[in-house]
C-alpha cells in the first residue's frame, strides 16, 4: 500500500513538473515566440540617458557620436578689377559679373572701376573685398598698368602688385582667380610681358587662371568685331561681356 502511494505522489510531482514548463512556454509564445534551442535570448537595448532606447542604428546603439553638419560653403564671388570688369562703356546690368550670377545663380558682386593700375587695387582691396567676405575674388588687372600716365609700368611693379593682391586674398581664406590682361591697341608689347609672366607666376603657385583673349579676340589681338562695342570699339559689346560671362559660368 506504502509503494502504491508512492508511486501516486511521483506520477503527481511529474504532471506538475510537466504544467510548469507548458505554462512558461505558453508564456515565452505570449512575449513573442521562445528562442530556439542553443540560441541565446539577447538582452533589450540598454536605455539612454533620457531613459528611451535608441533607435536601431543609431549612432548611440553602436558607440558612435552623431556627425556635426559640414560647414556651408562660401559660393559669393568678388570681381575686382578695372573698366574691363565693370563693364564700360556699357550698363552694369550687361557687366559680365552680372550676366555671370543669372547663370551660375549665387552672388556675384561687381567690383571693377575706371583706370584701375593693380596698385590701385592693393589699395582699395580692403573695402571692395574684404568687406564682402567672399569665398572667391576673380581679378583682372594689367590694363590699367600698360595704360597708367600714358607710359606704362614696369613690369616688376605688376608683379609686386598682383602677389600683394594674391596674398592678400589667401590671407583671408579667400580664394584668388586670375584673369590674363587683355590686348589693347598702343600697349600690346607690355601687356603681353604682363601676360606671360602671370601665366608662369599663377602655375607655379597653382592658381586658377581665367584668359578672355580666345574668346573676345579669337587668334588676333583686336576685339572680334561681333564683340567689340561700337561707341568705343577698344571695349567689348553687350554681347561681348555676355560671351566673358559664358565662358567663365563654363570653367567655374
Amino acid at each position: 500500500m506504502r509503494t502504491y502511494r508512492s508511486a501516486i505522489r511521483i506520477m503527481q510531482i511529474a504532471a506538475l513538473i510537466t504544467l510548469i514548463v507548458a505554462l512558461v512556454g505558453l508564456f515565452q509564445l505570449w512575449r513573442g515566440g521562445s528562442a530556439p534551442e542553443g540560441d541565446s535570448v539577447l538582452p533589450p537595448l540598454a536605455a539612454s540617458e533620457n531613459g528611451q532606447t535608441p533607435p536601431a542604428g543609431s549612432d548611440s546603439e553602436a558607440g558612435g557620436t552623431t556627425a556635426e553638419p559640414s560647414e556651408p560653403v562660401n559660393t559669393k564671388i568678388v570681381c575686382f578689377g578695372d573698366s574691363f570688369t565693370l563693364g564700360y562703356p556699357g550698363k552694369a546690368e550687361d557687366a559680365w559679373p552680372a550676366v555671370l550670377q543669372n547663370l551660375i545663380k549665387v552672388e556675384v558682386v561687381n567690383k571693377g572701376a575706371t583706370a584701375q593700375p593693380s596698385y590701385k587695387l592693393v589699395e582699395r582691396f580692403d573695402a571692395d573685398v574684404l568687406a564682402e567676405q567672399p569665398g572667391r575674388v576673380i581679378i583682372l588687372a594689367g590694363n590699367g598698368d600698360a595704360l597708367d600716365n600714358n607710359e606704362g609700368r614696369p613690369l616688376e611693379s605688376y608683379q609686386n602688385d598682383m602677389i600683394a593682391l594674391i596674398n592678400k586674398a589667401e590671407a583671408s581664406h579667400i580664394k584668388p582667380i586670375l584673369v590674363l590682361p587683355l590686348p589693347f591697341p598702343g600697349v600690346l608689347e607690355q601687356i603681353e610681358q604682363y601676360r606671360a609672366w602671370l601665366q608662369s607666376y599663377a602655375a607655379e603657385k597653382n592658381i586658377m587662371l581665367l584668359d578672355f583673349k580666345p574668346t573676345l579676340c579669337g587668334d588676333g589681338d583686336v576685339l572680334l568685331p561681333q564683340y567689340a562695342a561700337s561707341e568705343n570699339t577698344k571695349y567689348p559689346s553687350k554681347e561681348g561681356y555676355a560671351a566673358i560671362a559664358a565662358y567663365v559660368a563654363s570653367v567655374l
